[in-house]
């Protein structure tokens, strides 16, 4: 068994969550602030700095004028994006179980 970085392990956690968002056919409008924890209990890392303040590119595109529906399009590839990378960053083959150790890092002051 293998022990995953926080970051590691929610990057590999978003990119399921990404995955599930899809095969439900959900809003991904709904589910745009779904990263931000992961991104915050991950320590801000930057494997997720892309996802995790996708709640906040929303809302920026809102005031700037973009429709639900260019929004809608623009979060749908983000996703497809995420989710498509899962399968080629395994960090190891199929044979090798791996072991998730998902713990929050310490309390910090940002």
């Amino acid at each position: 068994m293998t022990e995953l970085s926080p970051e590691n392990a929610a990057l590999r956690l978003a990119k399921l969550r990404a995955r599930q968002i899809l095969q439900s056919n959900a809003d991904p409008l709904k589910h745009a602030r779904d990263f931000h924890q992961m991104w915050v209990d991950a320590d801000y890392c930057r494997a997720l700095s892309e996802y995790g303040p996708l709640d906040e590119d929303v809302y920026v595109a809102q005031v700037s004028g973009q429709t639900d529906d260019q929004i809608r399009a623009w979060l749908l590839e983000k996703l497809k994006a995420l989710a498509a990378s899962l399968h080629s960053s395994r960090l190891h083959s199929n044979k090798v179980a791996a072991k998730l150790i998902y713990s929050p890092p310490r309390a910090s002051h940002h």
